[in-house]
């Protein structure tokens, strides 16, 4: 940054034609600032309101300069909060999207949504090739979310082995075309892991983002 001569011989006062940055530091400023008023004009020294004006421009952007740092701060904060939250949800009963669930000797719960109203709604349960378990025929038809109960046994009585298992949904309406249905599983989260400042979490054998988390119980 050029200052000019600092002579007093000058027309005009140079360190006057200084502009206030983001590059210039606090010292700098006063440093010139300084050299300012030392090298002012005696007939026509410095005028107040310019004086003014300028600490109020530097103040203005020391301020400005402060508070991203603390936002930054905040922001860090916010990041670390969340990782420590996150940890206290495993082994916590939690709802995500999904069909896919462990099924470990106890009952499950189960639940699907439909996107309008159903005459028929069939709820199969599949293992992990794929092949049907247990059907079922809920009650739950209208448009909403439903919440479904499996006791673990398959169509003949018999408790089936813990293993991976999936919920499967379709619904049809009084004409027979689809009705759009989705499906969520209740699984205790197993586990987490942090891949920066996102946190993903096990659910049921899937690893999901923790934003995908619907409902915790």
């Amino acid at each position: 940054m050029e200052i000019g001569v600092l002579n007093g011989t000058s027309e005009q006062n140079p360190v006057r034609q200084y502009q206030i940055s983001r590059d210039m530091g606090k010292e700098t400023f006063l440093k010139l600032l300084v050299a300012q008023l030392e090298h002012q004009d005696p007939l026509s020294p410095m005028d107040n309101t310019q004086f003014l004006s300028q600490l109020a421009q530097f103040s203005t952007l020391e301020g400005i300069n402060n508070l991203g740092s603390e936002f930054k701060t905040v922001s860090s904060g916010i990041s670390s909060l969340k990782n420590y939250t996150a940890s206290s949800l495993v082994g916590r009963l939690v709802k995500v999207e999904g069909g896919g669930f462990e099924f470990t000797g106890s009952a499950v719960r189960l639940a699907y949504s439909l996107d309008d109203d159903a005459a028929t709604v069939t709820v199969t349960i599949r293992d992990s090739l794929g092949r049907p378990v247990k059907t079922m025929n809920p009650q739950g038809t209208g448009r909403g979310e439903y919440e479904v109960l499996w006791d673990g046994k398959d169509r003949l009585g018999k408790t089936v082995a813990p293993g991976f298992y999936q919920i499967d949904v379709t619904a049809a309406d009084k004409t027979g075309n689809t009705i759009q249905a989705t499906t969520y599983i209740m699984e205790q989260i197993r586990g987490l892991k942090l891949d920066g400042d996102k946190v993903y979490v096990s659910v049921g054998g899937m690893t999901l983002p923790l934003d995908d988390i619907k409902e915790i119980y």
